[in-house]
């Protein structure tokens, strides 16, 4: 088992994001590199103006909890003559170098994830006392002799997107449930031959009934009926609407009231 440490200059990943157009996951990063193998140390180098701002900072944070060692260095402004330009500069090549050659007693394969042109003495070096560098770059932002300086040793992040590729989720829409259900009903009404029953387990205030709060817990259920089919002879457009016990109420009504002449009749001479 081999024991692997990795050095990640972030400023130069910054920009090879932006080439290649998506992010990377690092916490899937180290699972590649560790697969079979010890993971002794991980570093991330990066510059600030003086402002992380909550997103960077929670950045930041979330590498540490994976085991990345963060170090931080404040960019510095220079003002060029030649061009008549300010030129901001936070190289941390040094620090990179530094604690490379700081602990390799304790790792046998140094991944590096930059492609500046800087690092090739160092890995000529590392590689004279017997350990193995790999150099983790975009190829057309690779320096030539970095190239040159790690041989085969070079992994193309343009290939590794199937690996190294953050996929965002978007949260998931929660619906409200619907209470109200419709259909038909068979009761109908003398101007209204057919119609549709609306049931919902709570009536709001405006309809006459109680609310529902917190407090009181859901209110009284109630069925309505609302009856939108044509009209009878007698009857005119809109709507109509009656409750189960009205319904009923009529019903009686109709079945007790004598339909003819005869029903009087017989009612008489009994």
């Amino acid at each position: 088992m081999e024991k692997v440490s990795i050095f990640v200059d972030g400023s130069n990943m910054f920009y090879s994001q932006r080439e290649l157009g998506w992010h990377f996951e690092y916490n899937k990063i180290l699972q590649y590199f560790t697969k079979g193998n010890e993971l002794v140390n991980a570093f991330y180098y990066t510059g600030y103006d003086g402002d992380f701002g909550s997103e960077r900072e929670d950045f930041f944070k979330a590498l540490m909890r994976m085991g990345f060692t963060v170090r931080i260095k404040k960019i510095k402004s220079m003002w060029d003559r030649k061009t008549g330009r300010e030129v901001v500069k936070s190289n941390l090549d040094v620090e990179i170098v530094i604690d490379m050659f700081n602990t390799i007693n304790h790792y046998d394969t140094a991944i590096l994830f930059s492609g500046d042109g800087d690092f090739e003495r160092a890995v000529e070096l590392l590689r004279s006392r017997g350990k193995k560098v790999v150099v983790v770059a975009v190829d057309t932002m690779t320096a030539l002799e970095l190239r040159n300086a790690v041989g085969h040793h070079f992994v193309n992040l343009r290939e590794m997107r199937g690996h190294f590729e953050k996929i965002r989720t978007r949260p998931r829409r929660v619906e409200e449930p619907d209470y109200t259900r419709t259909y038909r009903n068979d009761y109908g009404s003398p101007s209204r031959p057919g119609g549709e029953r609306t049931y919902s387990p709570y009536y709001s205030p405006s309809e006459g009934g109680g609310s529902q709060t917190p407090s009181q817990g859901p209110s009284t259920p109630r069925e309505s009926y609302t009856f939108t089919g044509s009209p009878g002879e007698g009857g005119e457009g809109g709507e109509e609407s009656s409750s189960p016990a009205e319904s009923e109420r009529e019903s009686s009504e109709e079945s007790s009231a004598p339909r003819n002449k005869e029903d009087e009749d017989r009612s008489g001479s009994a």
